[in-house]
């Protein structure tokens, strides 16, 4: 994680490691604090903690988001993750 995302500094929480850190998905978007929380064999949990994320015009819910708060980051089918890939 560090070699990729530097700026994501890590800390040890109960029987996993967070990082929290500053992404920018592509140039025309948002920089956001993001929030990875891992735990072997489990897969990561993403959440965006700033800014809000918000509806892009026309849309009436956000894509790809846990509920009940929506800032948890749906990034893998369950059985997509192996805890053989990378973090990063």
């Amino acid at each position: 994680m560090r070699a990729a995302y530097p700026a994501f500094g890590p800390q040890r929480v109960g029987r996993g490691v967070e990082w929290l850190g500053p992404l920018t998905p592509s140039p025309a978007s948002d920089t956001y604090i993001i929030k990875v929380h891992y735990e072997i064999p489990e897969r990561p949990e993403v959440t965006v903690i700033s800014p809000e994320l918000r509806l892009a015009p026309g849309k009436s819910k956000l894509p790809h988001v846990f509920p009940p708060d929506y800032k948890r980051l749906c990034l893998y089918i369950a059985r997509e993750w192996t805890s053989e890939k990378r973090i990063a």
